[in-house]
């Protein structure tokens, strides 16, 4: 009984961290400026928000002849959804915008995919 109240209260303690700070990342820039716990925050969020849009999809197969894209980059998040944690999938991105500073001005959720993308891809030889 006494870990679950702890729990409660940590999730309590995090939620208010969270709410103090502004989320929202349109750039990688904007992303970096971030704390570390609300980075990881925005891209779990995504990767959640992706998985629900996956699944969305499945079950209605117009999106899917519509949108072959979005099944593009469904299949490079299935590539590492099973094969990575969090704590990974955050290391992944910081890694890849660390390594490509000129990527920068994009799009945060661009920069999530590219980074995914660069793990999962075979490497040409």
């Amino acid at each position: 009984m006494r870990y679950y109240k702890s729990v409660i209260v940590s999730v309590m303690i995090l939620s208010l961290t969270l709410i103090t700070y502004d989320i929202e990342a349109k750039t990688g820039n904007d992303w970096k400026k971030m704390p570390k716990l609300a980075r990881d925050a925005y891209i779990w969020g995504f990767l959640d928000t992706w998985q629900n849009i996956e699944e969305f999809m499945v079950e209605d197969k117009r999106l899917q002849a519509q949108n072959p894209l979005m099944l593009h980059y469904t299949n490079i998040l299935n590539c590492i959804r099973e094969k990575a944690s969090n704590g990974q999938l955050s290391a992944i991105v910081e890694k890849y915008i660390k390594n490509n500073p000129e990527s920068l001005h994009y799009n945060m959720p661009n920069l999530v995919l590219f980074a995914i993308h660069n793990t999962c891809e075979p490497k040409s030889r």
